[in-house]
């Protein structure tokens, strides 16, 4: 204990983390010499941020049809790039990740350079991987930092209509508007949580370019922590070009359905945009949290009933019951009085949906991996 009374912050006079209600729950020596290493960490994390996007190549296709291209970004000060990966390999793991549009996020230091290629991105790949212009964008997360989220737009950008969608509440809402300064392009929504308990944890961007619109879902907050030295995961829709379509996995609908839970006339805007889109493209399951009470129809619209649903219509066979669950988490609730109340009960029920599956099933084994903080 410190003299405050607060248990040390197990990351002591290296924690990075600013957001005040960790400072409050966690002592820090010298706190005000803390608070300036923090800035300093920021600022060489966007410093450093900027000098890949200068140096990022992103090759595209025709204009308005293009994919975004696997990650072939070179950190030409990065000594780390000894260990190469095969041609073959990496053309293999780059068709692999373009046919899922599946991708990690670019590891700028600490790691060997080879397990970058092919599948990383950036932020500013993501936002810039059309030819096509941007005119407007949408940004769903828990953390922003809005300074170094402009830095990731193209300069002729960081003026164009900006959505900032949050949850954040006292001194933490407070710094986000203060963030946004003076920039009168940026529109901020704060998302209302109809409970008592839990924040807005979705991490989404929607980006509108002249010949279409993309969707990107990810693990990573808005901050340049999450993007420059933490292998994250980011699923980037193709661009959807305008049409009435939709996917046979009802992604656009589901999408709407989903943003539709804010209540917001901001975000009705973008559901109008997204509905004279065709998505029909975007074949994965959209699988979205809405607080609330969900009955009838709407039971199985969101969360792990909405997984329930699609795992007994399409899931694998029964004979997958031998494989378990892995599940990874950054920050965990309540999770019932016991293991068999919620964990093992419900939620293992749907985890353990197999196509054509019953409740009767019996329940897989529950792999968990997350940090705690002692």
């Amino acid at each position: 204990m410190s003299e405050d009374g607060l248990p040390a912050c197990k990351y002591g006079s290296k924690c990075y983390r600013k957001n005040p209600l960790h400072l409050k729950e966690f002592s820090h020596p010298n706190k005000s010499a803390h608070s300036d290493q923090v800035s300093r960490k920021r600022k060489n994390s966007s410093e450093g941020a900027d000098e890949i996007c200068a140096k990022s190549t992103v090759g595209s296709g025709e204009s308005g049809t293009s994919s975004i291209p696997p990650g072939n970004v070179q950190l030409t000060s990065d000594k780390n790039t000894t260990k190469e990966l095969s041609p073959a390999t990496q053309v293999a793991l780059s068709q692999s990740c373009s046919k899922y549009n599946y991708f990690l996020t670019y590891v700028h230091r600490g790691i060997d350079n080879s397990y970058n290629q092919g599948s990383s991105l950036t932020l500013y790949n993501v936002i810039n991987g059309t030819k096509a212009e941007l005119e407007s964008s949408c940004l769903l997360s828990y953390m922003f930092d809005l300074d170094w989220i402009r830095q990731q737009y193209k300069p002729c950008d960081r003026t164009k209509p900006m959505t900032v969608v949050h949850g954040l509440k006292g001194d933490s809402r407070i710094e986000l508007l203060e963030q946004r300064g003076s920039n009168s392009n940026i529109k901020i929504v704060e998302a209302k949580l109809d409970i008592p308990y839990g924040v807005h944890h979705t991490k989404m961007m929607i980006l509108k370019y002249t010949t279409g619109i993309r969707v990107m879902i990810t693990t990573a907050n808005l901050i340049p922590m999450d993007w420059f030295q933490k292998t994250q995961a980011l699923w980037c829709s193709p661009l959807c070009p305008p049409g009435s379509g939709d996917s046979n996995t009802n992604f656009k609908a589901d999408l709407i359905e989903y943003l539709s839970g804010y209540k917001s006339k901001l975000i009705a805007e973008w559901i109008d945009l997204i509905r004279q889109h065709d998505m029909s493209k975007c074949r994965v399951w959209l699988i979205g949290s809405v607080p609330g009470r969900h009955l009838g129809d709407k039971k199985f619209s969101f969360g792990h009933l909405k997984l329930r649903k699609i795992l007994q219509q399409h899931g694998p066979a029964s004979d997958a019951s031998s494989w378990p669950v892995i599940g990874q988490f950054s920050s965990i609730g309540r999770l019932g009085a016991n293991a068999n109340t919620w964990l093992r009960g419900e939620f293992m029920q749907s985890l353990s949906m197999t196509k054509g599956g019953s409740l009767s099933a019996p329940l897989l084994e529950l792999k968990l991996v997350g940090e705690i903080l002692l």
